[in-house]
């Protein structure tokens, strides 16, 4: 798309186009769609786009708008680097809070939780508090969906013994603090066994970031996410 000028009309109707055709499509098999994903960058100004640079922010709710024209499953937003409050969040929450005050279908947020332990040079991974905190912070306004939409803890290599205990408290919390929200619906881990992970590629030194090991067996984020959802229906 981007080897053309567009007009903002026809902009929007590509826009229609494409959410119709694919919500339609699938329709009564997706629980919920991301209808927008990751229009803010981290220190929470707008992320230039093609949407954004011809259509202006209001692309956002003209997308939200549309999908709810089409489909009857959940419409949610969908963004990165919003595991706890900061000026990416505070971002997100604030046009989630006016838009849907303007009516316009947002059903819920994703929260993407792609994390680290801790290391300075990128974003270490915040703590249970802060992860709890910032859940509540979503669950502040009314009605609103939380799920995590993409979660997994990746490991600056070499691996050792305290990275692997570091990484499953990481998972744990995540997952304690969502069952101690009642908007938080739902945890999807992005990839589940470390040999199909993204990580690798994309970010080059670090890896080991799945629950299990590249031979399938479970790490031991596993077996302490299964504590705490056994803990949790006792």
């Amino acid at each position: 798309m981007g080897s053309k000028t567009w007009t903002r009309d026809e902009l929007l109707s590509v826009l229609e186009n494409h959410i119709k055709n694919v919500v339609t499509h699938y329709e009564g098999r997706c629980y919920a769609w991301d209808v927008v994903n990751e229009a803010f960058y981290n220190n929470g100004t707008w992320r230039p786009s093609i949407w954004y640079d011809t259509i202006g922010p209001e692309y956002v709710s003209f997308a939200f708008k549309t999908a709810r024209k089409y489909t009857t499953a959940k419409l949610y937003y969908n963004d990165n680097n919003t595991t706890d409050i900061n000026p990416h969040t505070d971002s997100v929450h604030a046009m989630i809070k006016q838009l849907r005050a303007d009516g316009v279908p947002i059903d819920g947020v994703g929260i993407q939780a792609h994390l680290i332990i801790d290391d300075a040079r990128e974003y270490p991974a915040p703590d249970f508090t802060a992860i709890l905190q910032n859940l509540r912070y979503f669950a502040s306004i009314p009605d609103l969906e939380i799920a995590i939409t993409e979660l997994d803890v990746r490991i600056e290599l070499p691996n050792d013994d305290t990275k692997i205990e570091q990484q499953a408290v990481i998972y744990a919390d995540v997952v304690s603090a969502c069952q101690k929200v009642k908007a938080c619906v739902g945890i999807t881990v992005w990839d589940f066994w470390d040999r199909v992970s993204w990580v690798p590629s994309a970010r080059p030194g670090f890896g080991d970031a799945q629950l299990f090991w590249t031979n399938l067996t479970r790490k031991p984020a596993y077996y302490r996410i299964a504590d705490v959802l056994s803990n949790a229906a006792e």
